[in-house]
C-alpha cells in the first residue's frame, strides 16, 4: 500500500493533470482560434488600409531620398546616374520593403483563411472538443518528460487546429483510439519531481494566457467590435493615405523638372 504523502502527491498530480489540460484549452483556443479570427477580421477592416498608408509613406520618403541623391550626383559629379541611385536607394530602403511584403502577405493569408472557413465550413465546438480530445493524449505539456507517444502527430492536430481543419483532426482523433494511457508519473521519475513540473506547467501556461491576451491581435478586440472607434481608425489611415500621396505627386513633378530641366508649365 502507498504510504499516505505517496497517494497525496499522486491526488494532487492528477489535479494538476486535469487543469493543465484546461489551460492547454484556453491558451490554444485564444492562440490558434481567437486571435486567428481577431487578425483576419482586423486585416479585413484595417489591414488593407494600413497597408496602403505605409505604401504611400514609403514610396514618398524614397523618392524624397531619390531627389537628394540626383541633386548630391550634379553638384558632385555633373551628371545622373539613375540605376546608381535606385540600388542605393533599394539598399537604404531595404527594411521598408520588407515591411510592405509583410503587411501584404498578411492581407493575402487572412483572405485565405477566410475563403478556407467558407469552404470547410467548421464547426467550432467539434473542432475544440476534437483538440482536447487529442490533446489530453499526446500534448507535451502534459509529458514534460518526453513521454509523448506521438510527437508528429500531435503537430499535424496542431496545423489542423489552427487551420479549422475538422477533418483532419476527427483523423487524427481516430488514429489516437489505441494509444495507451500514459503510465503513472512513479513509473518514469520521482513522483515529486513531476509534481514539481506539472505545477511550473500551470504557471507557464497560466503566464502564456495572460501574454496573448494583452498582445496583438487580442488587445484590439475592443476596436473592432466598436463601429465608433472603427470608423475613426479607418478615416485615419484614408486621411494619412491621401496625405502622402499628395506629396508624393508634388515630389513627383519636382523630381521631372530636376532630370529635364523643365518645368510642367513650358
Amino acid at each position: 500500500m502507498l504510504e499516505k504523502n505517496t497517494q497525496s502527491l499522486l491526488r494532487e498530480i492528477t489535479s494538476l493533470r486535469t487543469r493543465i489540460q484546461e489551460l492547454i484549452a484556453v491558451r490554444d483556443e485564444l492562440k490558434f482560434r481567437t486571435c486567428e479570427n481577431l487578425e483576419d477580421e482586423y486585416q479585413k477592416k484595417l489591414g488593407s488600409l494600413e497597408y496602403r498608408a505605409f505604401l504611400s509613406r514609403y514610396r514618398t520618403l524614397r523618392i524624397q531620398h531619390e531627389i537628394d541623391l540626383i541633386r548630391k550626383q550634379m553638384t558632385e559629379e555633373g551628371y545622373v546616374f539613375l540605376p546608381a541611385i535606385q540600388s542605393k536607394l533599394d539598399e537604404e530602403f531595404r527594411s521598408s520593403i520588407s515591411q510592405c511584403r509583410g503587411r501584404k502577405q498578411r492581407i493575402l493569408l487572412a483572405e485565405r483563411h477566410e475563403k478556407m472557413n467558407r469552404l470547410m465550413g467548421t464547426n467550432e465546438e467539434n473542432l475544440a472538443a476534437l483538440y482536447r480530445e487529442v490533446c489530453e493524449k499526446i500534448h507535451p505539456d502534459l509529458n514534460p518528460y518526453g513521454n509523448s507517444p506521438e510527437p508528429e502527430l500531435f503537430f499535424q492536430a496542431v496545423e489542423a487546429y489552427r487551420d479549422g481543419c475538422e477533418y483532419k483532426l476527427s483523423q487524427i482523433a481516430t488514429l489516437l483510439e489505441e494509444v495507451p494511457p500514459l503510465p503513472y508519473p512513479f513509473e518514469y521519475a520521482s513522483i515529486q519531481l513531476i509534481s514539481d513540473a506539472y505545477h511550473e506547467r500551470v504557471m507557464e501556461l497560466i503566464q502564456s494566457i495572460a501574454d496573448i491576451q494583452n498582445s496583438y491581435p487580442y488587445n484590439v478586440q475592443d476596436v473592432l467590435d466598436d463601429q465608433l472607434s472603427l470608423f475613426h481608425m479607418q478615416q485615419r489611415l484614408y486621411n494619412e493615405t491621401e496625405s502622402w500621396d499628395r506629396a508624393y505627386e508634388a515630389y513627383e513633378k519636382e523630381r521631372m523638372e530636376l532630370l529635364t530641366g523643365k518645368s510642367e508649365d513650358q
